[in-house]
Parts: C-alpha cells; structure tokens; sequence
C-alpha cells in the first residue's frame, strides 16, 4: 500500500521505499495490479524506468490477465508502451481471447500504436502461429 500511495501522492518517495526493499512488484491485494501497471496507465516513463531498475516484472499479470503493455495500450501511452517493447514486453501476449495488442489498436482506429506495435513485431491473432493460440 505504501508504494501506491507514494505514485500517487508523493512520487518522490517513491525510489526511497525501493531503497529500503518494498517490492517494485507489490500489489494492494493477490491478483490485483503492480505499480508498473499504472504506472503505464499513467504514462510515467520515468517512474516506469525506475521500478524496472528494481526489478518489476515487465510480464505480470493481475487477476484479468492484463499486463503493462496492455495497460500502456488501453491508455494510449505510445511513450509507455515503446519503453516496454524496448525491454522486450511481448507484442504478441494474449490478455483477452482471440485479441493481440495489435488488434485492439486496429480496432480503436490508433494508427500510430499499430505502426510501433508491428515494428516490435506485433501481429494480428490471426497471424499467430496456431501452436500459440
């Protein structure tokens, strides 16, 4: 609760919690979302930056199977989510059936996420390999 309450109130304090070793992962219940979560809901590179320096896992996922990447998307924080295809987020990781990133960019008419997703190598469901279905 701590580093929650620090995002979104004092972000100065936040590098001060992970410095005295609270979890750049720590949720506010099991299941729920991780500080890199909103953090790319918010768009906050710079603190996306910092909890990736300290470990927070660029692949997790809450209890609806949403990850950072999803969440960077969802809100449309290009910057977001070109720092975490950078760090290799997978393009291509399935949160809801049948629906890549990609698709729900082409679907919401965002050209210029379709256009950073398939430069990282996003793909369609429909291009997917079946094996990965």
């Amino acid at each position: 609760m701590l580093l929650f309450t620090a995002i979104w109130s004092r972000p100065s304090l936040v590098r001060w919690l992970l410095d005295r070793g609270v979890s750049a992962d720590c949720r506010l219940g099991a299941g729920s979302n991780t500080p890199l979560m909103q953090a790319a809901a918010d768009g906050d590179t710079a603190l996306m930056d910092l909890l990736l320096g300290y470990g927070a896992e660029i692949e997790a996922t809450n209890e609806q199977n949403e990850r950072p990447l999803g969440f960077a998307c969802s809100w449309r924080q290009l910057d977001a989510a070109r720092l975490l295809l950078q760090r290799n987020a997978d393009p291509n990781a399935l949160e809801d059936a049948d629906k890549t990133y990609l698709d729900w960019a082409e679907l919401g008419g965002d050209d210029e996420l379709v256009q950073l997703l398939r430069s990282f190598g996003g793909l369609a469901f429909s291009e997917l390999p079946g094996d990965t279905r």
